[in-house]
């Protein structure tokens, strides 16, 4: 029987699974792993093992890029954010805000995945008053998180972009405006907006709504390239 590697936080969901095994063809065993123990489990499993799909923020994902060395296609998730029209509280700020459903369209072939970060603390800026934090999210900042970025870079003020980002060539003329950028945006939109950035710092927070907060990271490089793989699982199953 074959193995499918499912390497995340979460669950799998149903549709997700279906449309595993119908790529499979065969028999297939779903297997949470976690990212610490991939190596080990690939060595004593890897003729048994299919791929690997990832369902973790990007530099996890890139370093189960790097584990799996192109001796297994590596997938993760792709997903379509779909307002159910209700109001919830921001795990960020506590304030309401716009609930959204993910839906399941489908995986992508990591092709790529290659980044390189460090702790914002370690940031080498030149002396200023203040800064312009350009904050790419539909969420608010929490009050911790302000308080680690102001902590780690000095005194802010914070613009905040909420609106869905089809394109990053759309937010050229916001950019000229920011000392320092945040984003939450799919790899590949980081990949793009790195290279818009050149020298201006981009920042990823670590976060989850299980943890909160963690702390403010660096993208110093960030190159990602995937392919869409066909849809396989009928359009009315895609619900998640």
């Amino acid at each position: 029987m074959k193995e499918i590697f499912w390497i995340s936080h979460s669950p799998i969901h149903q549709e997700e699974y279906q449309d595993l095994c119908q790529r499979s063809g065969a028999p297939l065993l779903i297997r949470p792993m976690e990212p610490e123990s991939l190596e080990e489990q690939l060595h004593l499993r890897g003729s048994r093992v299919e791929s690997l799909v990832v369902n973790l923020p990007l530099p996890k994902a890139a370093q189960v890029f790097r584990t799996a060395a192109g001796r297994f296609p590596v997938l993760f998730r792709a997903s379509q954010r779909i307002a159910t029209g209700r109001k919830v509280p921001s795990y960020c700020s506590g304030l309401p805000e716009d609930e959204y459903e993910k839906r399941f369209v489908g995986w992508r072939r990591l092709l790529r995945c290659d980044v390189e970060e460090l702790p914002a603390a370690q940031l080498s800026l030149p002396p200023a008053s203040g800064r312009v934090f350009l904050w790419l999210s539909r969420h608010q900042l929490s009050q911790p998180a302000l308080d680690a970025l102001q902590a780690d870079c000095g005194p802010v003020t914070v613009l905040q972009y909420p609106l869905p980002i089809r394109d990053v060539a759309d937010l050229l003329p916001l950019l000229p405006m920011a000392d320092l950028v945040g984003a939450v945006l799919p790899p590949q939109m980081l990949s793009q907006l790195k290279l818009l950035l050149g020298d201006t710092p981009l920042l990823r927070s670590d976060f989850s709504p299980q943890d909160g907060f963690h702390r403010w990271q660096t993208l110093l490089s960030c190159s990602v390239e995937y392919e869409l793989l066909p849809q396989l699982v009928p359009e009315q199953l895609h619900t998640a």
